[in-house]
């Protein structure tokens, strides 16, 4: 029986600004650097995970809401997290994604919204800095 809580990746994962194998490992992510800095301009972290062969709903909130945390932490919170960008391992591929389409898409598998996580996963420092 199928656990009804895993999630399709794929719709996320066709997002990628780049696709490569995942054999390729260090030499793969800095193509995927340097494809990101050709196209959205210069990077300041790149957040690395490993999905699980079948992941579930709570993988995949924990991945966002940690992300979102990581962001604000760095100064670059929701919408753009300008500079992050997501480095997917999923069976035998490497997906990159900018870390703002990647939470896009994490709300949208999830059904949920993004600036209800965004509310509740943030550092809040930039928030009561302006109290």
């Amino acid at each position: 029986m199928e656990n009804p809580s895993v999630v399709d990746l794929k719709p996320l994962l066709e997002q990628a600004f780049y696709v490569a194998p995942a054999w390729k490992g260090t030499r793969a992510l800095v193509e995927a650097t340097q494809t990101y800095v050709a196209t959205h301009g210069p990077d300041r972290f790149n957040y690395e995970l490993v999905a699980p062969e079948k992941p579930d709903a709570n993988w995949l909130d924990t991945v966002a809401r940690r992300l979102i945390y990581h962001c604000d932490s760095l100064d670059v919170p929701l919408p753009q997290c300008a500079g992050v960008f997501v480095s997917i391992f999923k069976g035998d591929q490497l997906y990159c994604l900018t870390a703002k389409t990647f939470l896009e898409q994490a709300a949208r598998v999830l059904g949920v919204d993004l600036a209800d996580l965004a509310r509740t996963s943030g550092t809040q420092e930039a928030r009561e800095a302006q109290r």
